[in-house]
């Protein structure tokens, strides 16, 4: 209404102040669709060209500025219907969008529930040796005072030195007394190139001596088993035969 009051009293339809009005349609093709966006550029058409009728018939204008009104409104449904279209297109990737972001979140939420529970104790930290991200087995393998204070130390940063020199890692350790014996694995996380980080794979040596000697103790029980078995059928006809030799 404004706009349209502004052309009215500058002298009608030939100032170009009406093409301001594709302001408000584009507006409404962005907010609205389908009728209530047409029916902003219809409106807009019908007020530029009654201010024309206005202008010709009682202040005595041309009447080629009919013509100029009705390509005007032309031009505003144009604009309403390519804004609607593109803003249609626009929701669209924004639920497509939306919905990715959900399927992410849950995905590394997931993520992050599996890491908790992982045996591997996992620590992620910077080349300055920050942790950014550790799960429960590594505060539990290296010892709270380790994770609460954000940084490595100790024989854990010991072992990444080396590891730095040498790529590869070192024997067996323990991060404290009284914590399990552990052995560490080093890995550069490359994915992105302003920031490398680390990401130590932490095993329990002793959990896994105490697997391999159960391992040993089973398979020694299943070949004792089997000689056993080897033994006691020859001894059978053995001790069959010599019944038969008493008889």
């Amino acid at each position: 209404i404004i706009l349209a009051a502004m052309m009215h009293i500058s002298g009608g339809v030939n100032t170009g102040l009406g093409i301001l009005l594709i302001t408000p349609i584009a507006a409404a093709g962005i907010l609205f669709l389908g009728v209530a966006a047409s029916f902003t550029a219809a409106i807009a058409t019908i007020i530029v060209l009654l201010d024309t009728y206005y202008f010709v018939y009682f202040q005595g204008q041309s009447d080629s500025h009919l013509v100029s009104a009705g390509f005007l409104g032309l031009a505003f449904f144009i604009t309403s219907v390519f804004i609607q279209a593109l803003s249609k297109r626009i929701r669209a990737s924004q639920t497509t969008l939306n919905e990715q972001s959900d399927e992410i979140a849950a995905l590394q939420q997931l993520n992050q529930h599996i890491v908790k529970r992982l045996r591997t104790g996992i620590v992620v930290f910077n080349q300055a040796g920050k942790v950014k991200l550790s799960n429960n087995a590594a505060k539990n393998l290296l010892g709270e005072s380790f994770i609460a204070g954000g940084v490595i130390t100790g024989k854990f940063q010991q072992e990444f030195f080396d590891w730095q020199q040498h790529k590869q890692t070192l024997s067996a350790f323990q991060q404290q007394p009284g914590l399990a014996e552990i052995r560490v694995n080093f890995i550069i996380n490359d994915s992105s190139e302003n920031s490398k980080d680390i990401i130590a794979f932490i095993d329990n040596i002793t959990a896994l001596s105490q697997q391999a000697q159960q391992i040993k103790l089973a398979a020694l029980g299943r070949l004792s088993a089997s000689i056993a078995h080897e033994i006691r059928n020859p001894l059978s006809a053995i001790n069959h035969s010599t019944q038969l030799l008493f008889e």
